[in-house]
């Protein structure tokens, strides 16, 4: 099998990242204990009393799950389910937790404006410098990489200045 350059190295690349993501996450299930407050289930990572699990679902992939744990230390409540979605578990793991405060973080409704507003400024200011253009562009490219593809900026009111 060949493989042309453009769209094919862009599946490439995908293909490479989901098996290193499966990976990552068969691996640590592997070395994981047992969750004793919920059967079936095997702790991946806790901190802060929030708690990052996993289940084999068998043909199905993995369901990920975060918790919060109760005041006996043991039982957990307040499950956020991600279904087979690890860098959703993880990122709501990172915030629950309080290892990245969520104000921190952008939505992707922010990052699909904040991209439309990098590429305007691309479009219509001609005072950009060579480095300018060149480190907008990086960003705007950054940002793409990491929108999924129907995220778009919600359409706002113009803002008339007088």
């Amino acid at each position: 099998m060949t493989f042309q350059r453009g769209e094919d190295d862009t599946l490439l690349e995908q293909l490479i990242d989901i098996y290193h993501t499966v990976q990552e996450y068969t691996t640590a299930y592997e070395k994981a204990p047992e969750l004793k407050a919920v059967e079936n289930y095997k702790l991946l990572s806790e901190f802060n009393g929030t708690v990052l699990a996993a289940r084999d679902m068998g043909f199905n992939g993995f369901q990920f799950v975060t918790w919060e744990r109760c005041y006996d230390g043991v039982t957990v409540t307040l499950g956020h389910y991600h279904a087979d979605d690890y860098a959703s578990a993880k990122e709501d793991f990172a915030t629950r937790s309080g290892l990245i405060p969520s104000h921190r973080l952008f939505t992707n409704e922010d990052l699909a404006e904040i991209k439309c507003c990098v590429e305007f400024t691309l479009d219509n200011t001609e005072a950009l410098t060579f480095d300018g253009e060149k480190k907008l562009n990086e960003l705007a490219d950054k940002i793409a990489d990491n929108l999924p593809e129907q995220t778009a900026p919600k359409q706002s009111t113009p803002r008339i200045s007088m």
